[in-house]
């Protein structure tokens, strides 16, 4: 028996596993993409074990890939490949960088079982981490996998030298090359997630020293042409789309004593020209301390609303008391809603934000007045709902997101009919209230991300665009720390949402988003704001704008 064994494991030994590395999706702000080769060569010189594996070679692999005639942009179609090469493991990832972050999602899959036998999913705070996670997962998958670490290869004699771009034998050196300022687009690499169909390539558009909250996205200067407007906490920046580039249209800065908590982009007035919707709460003293608070002694909200005159932005209406929002509603169009802010009822101990219901708005008298009550239950305030025919039965229904960030289905009465199992909507920006009372004891609510319905003539079924931001360890209990992001594509089956399509997962989080024609191309593009530097009373933080198309659905067939 025991001889037996010795001689099953000897086979078992003496067979060769062959790895399939194919070329990793990367994403970067710079042309990159001799990276490629580098990193390839990183994998292949550390997978290496002399009588136990053989690496496919990098011709094969690009032969095979021009053959199929099809991306491969999910782990099932990276297993299928790897079975046409008769590859036992196949290597499959992503790599982003913005700005000195570094991304890098790597996994190796069992091709039999169609399985993960060893991933790295790591965050850098300097480019040159790459390297740094291509040793960890190299080290993970010969340890799972082959049992044993790369014996290191025989020196080669010393060849003549030649002129070669040490960027390319070295992929690490690049790691501390310069940004441009409005870098061009990215690499047209894809990222594989299991289950859930892949992003694209993306886009850079522009990059701010600033923490970024808000975007949004419309024809503001009556041009036929979508335009960007962005927010940091005190300034207003606007942003015209040419030749794949973000060119400044105006801004509007504030004192910094003021908080923008919120943009929204629409032709309320009816005029032709969107006017831009700037919900803000000041700052007011509290000790030695500046707070967004709610209380008696809370100064008043001035929200404010720009419009192009022709030859400049100016305030339409200043001073306005209300938070403001604009829902793009399926089969309705765009409808701005407001509702009060509330005050601390010192008596029950409870705060509350918003007071009264979330009613539309309309332009009539040189003033945006309430015309009809939007008629959502009063525990959903207007920064968590959206409404829209989920069940494509023509029944428009609610939804919004609960106190814990669960996003939720309800009927026109309240009534739930599903809830996510996974928090979504979660961002850094907040207001600051009093806790019980205490003016010197600050307590923050957290503000939601909006949620972007698709009808099924654009997404193919009834689906939402949600945002995902996944918190690390807090040190403080009351701050949020995002460490990655990215956002969900999510499809209504008749019982449940499900996801079907998410971007590539960016280091900190995502603020923001908005979908529209932003090149003029007749497709709309998903733009949205990633910080990756949050502000603080010592350094200016950073955020980027990026853009990508939206994935291609299938109409559906007229019964």
């Amino acid at each position: 028996m025991i001889a037996a064994g010795l001689l099953w494991g000897s086979a078992l030994a003496a067979q060769e596993q062959r790895v399939l590395i194919l070329p990793l999706g990367i994403h970067a702000d710079k042309d990159v993409s001799f990276l490629q080769d580098g990193i390839r060569s990183m994998l292949s010189s550390r997978l290496v074990h002399p009588g136990k594996t053989v690496i496919i070679s990098r011709e094969e692999t690009l032969q095979a890939l021009e053959a199929s005639g099809a991306a491969v942009t999910t782990d099932t179609a990276a297993v299928a490949l790897a079975k046409q090469l008769k590859a036992d493991y196949v290597v499959v990832g992503s790599l982003m960088m913005m700005g000195e972050r570094i991304s890098t999602n790597v996994r190796m899959l069992d091709v039999d079982q169609n399985k993960p036998v060893a991933a790295v999913n790591q965050v850098g705070k300097t480019q040159g981490a790459v390297i740094e996670h291509i040793d960890l997962f190299c080290t993970q998958a010969n340890e799972n996998v082959f049992g044993s670490q790369p014996q290191p290869t025989a020196k080669k004699p010393a060849a003549k030298p030649q002129a070669v771009d040490e960027r390319r034998m070295h992929p690490e050196k690049l790691m501390g090359a310069d940004v441009r300022e409005e870098p061009a687009a990215m690499g047209s690499g894809t990222a594989m997630q299991p289950n859930v169909a892949a992003a694209g390539a993306w886009r850079i558009g522009r990059q701010f020293k600033t923490q970024l909250r808000g975007l949004a996205m419309g024809d503001v200067n009556g041009d036929g042409r979508s335009d960007v407007a962005v927010i940091d906490n005190h300034t207003l920046k606007i942003f015209q789309y040419q030749q794949g580039r973000l060119i400044p249209l105006g801004n509007l800065e504030e004192e910094k004593s003021n908080s923008f908590l919120s943009v929204d982009v629409a032709d309320i007035n009816g005029n032709g020209v969107a006017e831009i919707f700037v919900t803000n709460r000041p700052l007011i003293s509290s000790g030695q301390a500046q707070t967004r608070s709610f209380g008696s002694r809370t100064a008043q909200m001035r929200t404010f609303v720009v419009e192009w005159d022709g030859q400049q932005f100016k305030k339409i209406v200043e001073g306005d008391s209300r938070f403001l929002r604009v829902l793009h509603i399926p089969h309705r169009g765009a409808v701005l809603v407001g509702q009060r802010q509330g005050r601390l009822t010192e008596s029950s101990g409870e705060n509350q934000i918003f007071s009264g219901p979330v009613t539309e708005l309309v332009w009539r008298g040189g003033a945006y007045v309430e015309e009809d009550n939007l008629g959502v239950p009063a525990r959903i305030n207007l920064y968590s709902i959206a409404l829209g025919d989920i069940e494509n039965n023509g029944q428009e229904m609610i939804l919004s997101y609960s106190h814990q960030d669960y996003l939720r289905l309800s009927d026109r009465s309240g009534a739930e009919q599903w809830q996510s199992a996974e928090n979504y909507g979660t961002t850094d920006t907040y207001l600051e209230i009093p806790d019980d009372g205490d003016m010197m004891d600050m307590d923050r609510y957290y503000l939601p991300s909006r949620i972007i319905v698709r009808t099924p003539e654009q997404a193919g079924d009834p689906s939402v665009l949600v945002i995902k931001n996944t918190e690390g360890g807090r040190t403080f209990p009351r701050v949020k720390i995002f460490n990655s992001g990215h956002i969900e594509y999510l499809a209504w089956n008749g019982l449940s949402f499900v996801p079907t399509w998410r971007t590539q997962p960016v280091s900190k989080y995502i603020s923001d988003f908005a979908v529209g024609d932003l090149d003029n191309d007749g497709q709309d593009e998903l733009v949205f704001t990633v910080v990756v530097k949050t502000s603080s009373a010592f350094a200016d933080g950073k955020s980027t704008i990026v853009f990508q198309d939206l994935p291609k659905f299938s109409k559906p067939t007229q019964q």
